[in-house]
């Protein structure tokens, strides 16, 4: 009896060996903060919203790399600690090229300046060029203004086309929160917001303040001081609305297991000219994908 008892424990032992050198132990991620995809989902409503594309970003050292959209494939360089460049080429223009090339100047980690070249040549219109020049006004780490310069050339500048003032992008801040931006003289958007400290990537969502002075990543936290809380509605006023536009918008948020923004919820107004749907509601969001 002792040495049935003996051999089955062996055989208990040699069996628990070998399953335990059979499990391959599977190495746990390390939780990022690297926003990997921004997609848009909604339902309801009558709108599509196509034009606003989702964004797929690529890291590298933790840095932006590439950046791909419907509409352009962008490769971003680090140059020193103070310069980003960025070469944009259309994708599925079937007659035609679109080729964008930017740079992007810091200082303290606080964006001066941009410089846009766009090359456009779309079949049978000969290429046009544009370039633009943006200036990033600052007051106590605040972001105040954005001044854009343009000047455009039909095939190649001949060296005596002037900067033309394009636009100015006012910004007004109230309480540690940009409670309003005025585009021009004919477009504005006013937010208010919640009491909770802002949330990192709880705005990436239509129209929100980093929406509309940014829209995308490679400009994250390079804008001086945020916002100290977390917006909760916009209404944007315009002199005469094109086509279909959001007249407001309500934003929550979903949070995953590892207190990650998951979803911006959005609650949409469109305002439209077209007959019937002025004044649609459209539930949607914001879906972000994490690496």
């Amino acid at each position: 009896m002792k040495k049935i008892l003996f051999l089955l424990m062996t055989l208990i032992f040699i069996s628990c060996t070998k399953d335990k050198e059979n499990t391959i132990v599977e190495e746990e991620k390390p939780i990022t903060m690297n926003v990997k995809s921004v997609e848009y989902a909604y339902k309801g409503g009558k709108i599509p919203l196509s034009h606003y594309d989702p964004h797929y970003y690529t890291y590298k050292n933790n840095k932006i790399v590439n950046v791909l959209n419907y509409g352009f494939n962008t490769i971003v360089k680090y140059i020193g600690e103070n310069q980003i460049e960025t070469e944009s080429i259309s994708r599925n223009i079937i007659d035609g090229e679109i080729k964008i090339n930017s740079h992007l100047s810091l200082l303290d980690n606080k964006i001066q300046y941009t410089v846009t070249e766009s090359h456009s040549k779309i079949n049978p219109r000969p290429l046009e060029i544009q370039r633009d020049s943006t200036i990033f006004e600052y007051k106590d780490n605040y972001l105040m203004k954005l001044i854009t310069y343009s000047k455009k050339a039909i095939n190649s500048f001949k060296g005596n086309e002037k900067y033309q003032k394009e636009e100015i992008q006012e910004i007004f801040w109230k309480d540690g929160n940009i409670v309003k931006i005025k585009i021009g003289k004919d477009e504005e958007y006013s937010y208010t917001y919640d009491n909770e400290p802002y949330v990192m990537y709880a705005d990436l969502a239509y129209e929100t303040p980093f929406f509309v002075l940014a829209h995308y990543l490679i400009p994250y936290g390079k804008m001086g001081k945020w916002n100290k809380n977390n917006v909760l509605t916009m209404n944007k006023t315009v002199k005469d609305f094109i086509g279909h536009d959001f007249r407001k918008i309500q934003y929550g948020r979903e949070l995953d297991k590892h207190n990650r923004v998951s979803k911006v919820l959005m609650r949409i107004e469109y305002a439209s000219k077209e007959s019937g749907l002025d004044g649609t509601i459209l539930e949607g969001a914001a879906i972000l994908g994490y690496e």
